[in-house]
């Protein structure tokens, strides 16, 4: 809940885009150097055994990046307790997609029982907010 309040004062100092997308790319680059030093520090070697290929890792990142970048920017608009609310929207889209398009059979009963409740959980704080 510490980031939520952080995000909320980055909002009120930082209110363009390119700089909330260098206060998100600076907290992605702590991230980073404190995993690598932590890695380094349990196996004396910076770079990861097993690792993503970079053709993967860099768009993912830019994607992830970008849309947290615009997540924070949102909060200008809503309150940040609704905004992080809202995010779980992708969570109930990702579980749809998994059983639809990817076919995922293993307990779907229960994962579509859960997509459903985070989905009318959703509709309700958004009718309650509007």
């Amino acid at each position: 809940m510490a980031w939520c309040w952080l995000d909320e004062v980055a909002v009120s100092a930082l209110p363009s885009l390119p700089a909330l997308l260098g206060f998100v790319s600076l907290g992605y680059l702590a991230s980073f150097v404190a995993l690598s030093w932590m890695n380094y520090r349990q196996t004396a070697n910076i770079v990861p055994a097993c690792r993503p290929e970079w053709r993967y890792l860099l768009p993912g990142g830019l994607f992830i990046g970008t849309a947290y970048a615009l997540v924070i920017q949102s909060m200008q608009y809503l309150p940040a307790a609704y905004v992080v609310a809202f995010t779980n929207t992708g969570i109930v889209l990702a579980s749809l997609l998994a059983m639809l398009v990817l076919k995922e059979k293993e307990a779907w009963q229960q994962r579509l029982l859960a997509a459903g409740l985070m989905a009318l959980g959703l509709l309700v704080l958004g009718v309650a907010q509007f």
